[in-house]
């Protein structure tokens, strides 16, 4: 069992790890377009009114960048989710089936050894009483 968690330790970074990039690209994502309005406009001088038109195209494009990397990032955590329900139910079952079968064992070997017991009380019985262990015999 010892293995199914490393295995399940291994999962939870990699998992971790996803989730921190997908933090860090919409981050990343937002930077990068209010560093590239900045730079178009230091770069190219236009009036007021042509300026505060290309400051909220440039908002408005930020903002539908960070909704769909959002999105993505929503989208990746459900599946995230999704296999690691997968994973948890696969493990339910067969812990349940080696359960069953550990069931199985133990009864044989309960019945093996009862059955050796009375094979030896039963041949104990007749040799060391001469035929007067019936009485002694268990039920």
């Amino acid at each position: 069992m010892g293995h199914h968690h490393d295995d399940d330790d291994e999962f939870e970074d990699e998992h971790e790890n996803e989730r921190s990039r997908g933090g860090g690209f919409i981050g990343g994502v937002l930077l990068g377009g209010l560093v590239g309005m900045a730079a178009g406009l230091l770069l190219a001088p236009a009036a007021g009114q042509d300026t505060r038109r290309k400051l909220r195209d440039g908002a408005v494009s930020a903002r539908d960048q960070a909704v769909e990397a959002a999105e993505e990032a929503r989208a990746k955590a459900v599946q995230a989710v999704d296999e690691t329900r997968a994973k948890a139910e696969d493990i339910q079952h067969s812990s349940r089936e080696m359960l069953e079968e550990n069931k199985r064992r133990i009864v044989r070997t309960a019945e093996a050894v009862k059955q050796s017991a009375q094979e030896a009380w039963t041949g104990a019985g007749t040799s060391s009483n001469g035929g007067a262990a019936g009485t002694d015999q268990p039920a």
